[in-house]
């Protein structure tokens, strides 16, 4: 008896779960029969059922995706999208060389958000879509590369190590590609766009965006692309005049710098190569020849050519060749040096104020070339420098100087934290502070700040003298 009432019981389970699954095919196939419904409103709650789907679906949305109309394979191509489900990996790429702007856009951004290892496809299976597939990757991976660059903008503190994923990816095009955008060469012009424009969108909702005056002003790619252009040809010609005359200038002036701010940053992640050799010759050619002054009035007032010449000065210090940058630092030091014996100015205190700004910018090119060791030395005597000024000052002068020394503090502990010198580190973070240092976020998020960062006695000296929402944020491991 009590066998016969298991038997019983687990045809009744059968039962029950067998009405469960009808239910549950049921419900999905009326999802997707909404996506054709006239009704808007029908339309947004079948994607939204569909989105929100527990389980593997890949199967029914490829059956629905075969037979439908292009209306609903652009929704199905969104759907699958927003549940990052490689299921239309085969039939997207199909789409890219369809004649339906719509249908190509919904694809391209489907296969945008989806990681590398989930496009893997039978290309010769493409036919006649091949070389719309092959194009698509190309711009994938410049979209990548200025969407990173992008964010080292807005998240400078942590530039270190954001292109590792990219690099291992794609390998040496990468380089091709950041040398490619230094340049300013109008085939990355639709990629900036594209990124521009998806980094604002998701920025607003973030509020990162708002907080970056020059990215503030850019409601779209557009003026970045017309920024790009006027910059890879040196000049203005009659159809950027007349795109400029519909825009406020100081739009296209935020564009033109945020557009040299990238180059910038292309050029900086090229100093994580490997292929330094090969490179070197290629940035020593783009130094004699792109990095020169405009001559385009205009141009010649925004760009700020120096900036782009000295980060190439010092990624080429990183591959070995350190000529351009010794000229560099010979011209700082000279500034402190002639001002030490009175040559260039006339007072004790101006000529202590010179040697304190060229020592900081000397010791600050030298972190940035590798040469961590270097920037502790140079930033310890401005150091010095500054202590005896503040030790004959009085008043508003005195906390002056204290914010100049809790500054150049917090830059020293920066050289000796990438050294791996902690405790040094951290005693130079306590005398930042001690001396007005007050950017308690950025401490978080400072990449050269890492080594210390990650030890116990930087967590317990955070904790009582940060504010309490960011010492428990780093107790929480946010």
């Amino acid at each position: 008896m009590r066998a016969m009432s298991k038997v019983a019981f687990g045809l009744m389970l059968g039962l029950l779960g067998g009405s469960r699954l009808c239910a549950q095919d049921d419900s999905l196939k009326d999802a997707l029969a909404q996506l054709e419904s006239p009704f808007a409103e029908d339309r947004a709650n079948g994607k939204a059922e569909l989105i929100a789907r527990q389980g593997d679906i890949a199967r029914e949305l490829r059956n629905a995706m075969a037979d439908a109309p292009e209306c609903v394979q652009a929704e199905l191509l969104d759907v699958v999208q927003r549940r990052r489900d490689g299921a239309l990996v085969q039939q997207a790429a199909a789409l890219l060389g369809a004649r339906g702007d719509r249908l190509v856009l919904a694809a391209r951004d489907y296969l945008l958000a989806l990681k590398g290892e989930d496009l893997k496809l039978d290309a010769e299976a493409l036919g006649a879509g091949k070389g719309a597939w092959e194009n698509f990757l190309v711009f994938r991976r410049r979209y990548a590369i200025t969407l990173a660059l992008i964010e080292a903008q807005l998240k400078p503190g942590k530039f270190m190590g954001q292109f590792d994923a990219l690099r291992a990816e794609f390998g040496d095009l990468l380089d091709n590609d950041l040398l490619a955008l230094a340049q300013a060469r109008p085939d990355y012009k639709e990629a900036l766009q594209k990124a521009a424009a998806d980094r604002v969108a998701r920025g607003l909702e973030g509020g990162d965006v708002i907080r970056n005056a020059r990215f503030r002003r850019l409601h779209s790619g557009e003026m970045l692309v017309l920024a790009l252009e006027v910059m890879g040809a040196g000049k203005v010609d009659a159809d950027a005049q007349l795109q400029l005359s519909k825009q406020e200038s100081s739009t296209f002036a935020a564009a033109v710098y945020m557009v040299q701010d990238l180059r910038v940053a292309a050029v900086r992640a090229l100093a994580q190569s490997a292929n330094g050799d090969d490179l070197s010759d290629r940035l020593a050619a783009f130094y004699a020849t792109a990095c020169r002054d405009s001559t385009h009035e205009l141009l010649k007032r925004l760009v700020d050519q120096d900036s782009l010449r000295e980060e190439v000065e010092v990624v080429l210090a990183r591959f070995g060749r350190t000529e351009l940058l010794e000229a560099r630092l010979a011209a700082l030091r000279s500034r402190y040096q002639q001002a030490a014996t009175g040559q260039v100015v006339a007072n004790a205190r101006s000529a202590a104020e010179v040697e304190t700004q060229a020592r900081n910018s000397v010791a600050y090119l030298y972190l940035r070339a590798g040469d961590a060791a270097s920037a502790e030395r140079e930033w310890q005597a401005a150091i010095e420098q500054v202590q005896v000024r503040m030790n004959a000052a009085t008043g508003r002068a005195r906390s002056a100087l204290a914010a100049t020394h809790g500054a150049i503090y917090y830059n020293l502990a920066c050289a000796q934290s990438l050294q791996h010198k902690t405790s040094k580190a951290l005693s130079s973070l306590r005398k930042a502070v001690e001396n007005g240092y007050a950017e308690f976020g950025w401490l978080l998020e400072d990449g050269d700040l890492e080594s210390v960062r990650s030890t116990r006695a930087f967590t317990d000296w955070f904790k009582h003298v940060a504010p309490p929402s960011l010492s428990d944020a780093l107790a929480d491991g946010r």
